[in-house]
């Protein structure tokens, strides 16, 4: 069966559509403190601001943006606590 539906011409997704995306993606990611991280998105590039307790969760934050459909790129400007 082949799925013939489909928006014609294909819809963009908006930059505020990819950033309640990540920002859900990113609650739902028990190793996230997501409400410390600040999201934004400019053409489907998105750009992460905050300071956070663990390297990992740096690591992880860009990781779960790219299961975001839209995302271009990823910019991580989130730093660890000394």
């Amino acid at each position: 069966m082949i799925d013939a539906l489909g928006a014609q011409p294909p819809e963009e997704d908006s930059d505020d559509a990819i950033c309640d995306a990540v920002r859900l993606v990113l609650e739902r990611d028990p190793a996230v403190h997501a409400t410390a991280i600040q999201v934004g998105s400019r053409d489907g590039v998105v750009t992460f601001d905050s300071t956070i307790p663990a390297a990992s969760e740096r690591t992880t934050v860009e990781h779960d943006a790219w299961y975001v459909w839209g995302v271009r790129d990823a910019v991580n400007h989130v730093t660890v606590r000394a």
